[in-house]
């Protein structure tokens, strides 16, 4: 087995106890008490972080103390992200869903009447963990990413835009997956290097059919969704990397519309200016980071790896079919960058 590869933990429906699961994700080793969906790493040593349930809490007379509400409501008009800042940590409310209380390295969670364990999972996974690591210094966007010549290939996007898929092919062509859709992001002397996320990926009925040759036995990422989990590693769908690794390239990619039938690829640089602005609109939690006053420090972190890092836009044809020859074009670019 290569040595970027490591088993991965199984699923917990297939017997793992589930009530403490020790786990590594986004570079962090985890304790946590929610039952697991998704498939995960064990951790490899000393928990920096503790998930746990906890009791109720009130926020009245807290209410000046709200610092973000975000413009998406839930279906009841209330803002759906909610974040506060009191004596005693943050705290992150999901409208009707689940309040998540942030101090130092614990974590817990209160989970409204009705809150599935899964949707729990996801949003700690997604917007709880970005936000707990830019605390730590450690900026996060929205990516997905695999190994490529000289270390990380990612993929800037927003959700629906292709960067799922691009990450799959070059796993289809022996490529590692190092994350699906958060990329955290860190420095050390002078160098970039992208975190591990953990080993599953979630593809639409389409792309894992591409991909995998069917769809219909896989777990659904929701029960109201059609996309699908996919387990990556040992028994699943490629590779996966375990180990923080060195930041070769971020593509920004531009799918052309359908209905275009030109098959150019183009991979053209971004000028530094271009390449802040990139990392900033695909930063996972950059209101919340605005809102507690980190973006200074984030921009000052954009500016030093725009700097050193290549940046580059690509655009490339829709459809599963051109899919190959955009990694093919992907890989002889990120080799040609490398000194």
């Amino acid at each position: 087995m290569p040595k970027d590869v490591v088993a991965p933990l199984a699923n917990p429906a297939d017997g793992v106890n589930k009530a403490e699961a020790r786990i590594r994700v986004y570079g962090v080793n985890l304790v946590a008490d929610l039952p697991l969906a998704y498939w995960h790493y064990p951790s490899v040593g000393t928990p920096d972080l503790y998930v746990r349930q906890a009791s109720p809490r009130s926020l009245a007379g807290e209410e000046s103390a709200c610092v973000y509400a975000s413009d998406r409501q839930n279906e009841q008009g209330e803002s759906w992200l909610l974040l506060y800042r009191g004596l005693e940590g943050d705290c992150l409310r999901v409208s009707g869903q689940v309040d998540f209380w942030l101090n130092g390295a614990a974590i817990g969670y209160t989970p409204w009447a009705g809150s599935a364990a899964v949707d729990i999972e996801g949003y700690l996974l997604g917007v709880v963990l970005a936000y707990w690591l830019e605390l730590q210094g450690i900026p996060v966007v929205h990516a997905s990413a695999a190994l490529g010549p000289g270390g990380v290939v990612g993929f800037l996007s927003h959700s629906g835009h292709g960067k799922s898929g691009l990450a799959a092919a070059l796993m289809a062509g022996g490529g590692a997956l190092l994350t699906d859709d958060l990329l955290p992001l860190e420095e050390r002397a002078g160098r970039f290097w992208g975190r591990p996320g953990f080993p599953t990926m979630r593809m639409w009925p389409d792309e894992a059919t591409f991909f995998l040759g069917g769809y219909e036995a896989l777990p659904r990422v929701h029960p109201d969704l059609e996309k699908r989990r996919i387990r990556v590693g040992e028994s699943g769908f490629g590779r996966f990397c375990a180990e923080t690794q060195p930041l070769a390239c971020l593509y920004v990619p531009q799918r052309r519309p359908p209905d275009d039938s030109d098959p150019t690829i183009s991979i053209e640089p971004l000028s530094p200016v271009e390449a802040m602005i990139e990392l900033v609109r695909h930063s996972f939690v950059a209101r919340l980071a605005q809102a507690v006053g980190l973006q200074p420090r984030r921009l000052d972190f954009f500016s030093r790896l725009v700097r050193t890092t290549p940046v580059r836009r690509l655009r490339y044809p829709s459809g599963f079919e051109h899919l190959p020859r955009v990694r093919e074009a992907i890989l002889e670019d990120a080799a040609r960058l490398q000194p």
